[in-house]
């Protein structure tokens, strides 16, 4: 976030499960500020054994003058299938670059929004973990209304399927990953 390393802004960013990271930002300044989190954004976390987050939609907050503090709740993916799950003790600093081509590729296509919470992580794992086919840590369904089931599995034959679909359509050449050839 380029208002934070202007100082502009202080960001204070903790853990909210594999799909959000709170974020809430401090105005520095006297002026007015629009301080957007960009799509592909990568918050590196303070504990080792924590996944990285990266922001999969921008989020905008307004800011009004010094001292106004505002709360967001970024939409984030986890990149880092062997690490722990980011909880709310969590805390979290702005990486210094953005995301890999591919995954921001992948992250600006609207066909990722629209996938489930399974095809999105696994998608991302994919680029970021480089995973063979079996090799991808194994996350429960959660059903439309919640439920989740009671065996963690590995993505299916169709969910490889709507990855490698994502990709395509994405632009990213599929045979630079394992999981998908």
């Amino acid at each position: 976030m380029a208002a934070q390393r202007l100082g502009l802004v202080r960001a204070t960013i903790t853990g909210d499960g594999i799909q959000h990271v709170d974020v809430e930002l401090e105005s520095l300044n006297d002026q007015p500020l629009e301080v957007t989190v960009p799509l592909g954004t990568i918050f590196l976390p303070l504990s080792a054994g924590t996944q990285s987050m990266v922001v999969t939609e921008a989020t905008t907050a307004g800011l009004d003058s010094r001292g106004v503090r505002e709360a967001l709740d970024v939409p984030a993916a986890c990149s880092g299938m062997y690490l722990d799950t980011p909880g709310e003790g969590d805390r979290f600093v702005v990486g210094a670059g953005a995301a890999a081509a591919d995954l921001l590729n992948l992250l600006a296509l609207p066909a990722f929004l629209e996938q489930g919470a399974r095809v999105q992580k696994f998608a991302v794992w994919t680029i970021t973990d480089h995973p063979s086919r079996y090799g991808y840590v194994k996350l429960r369904y959660t059903g439309p209304l919640g439920g989740a089931s009671s065996e963690a599995t590995g993505p299916t034959e169709d969910e490889i399927g709507q990855i490698r679909a994502l990709f395509l359509q994405a632009g990213i050449d599929v045979g630079n990953y394992l999981a998908l050839q």
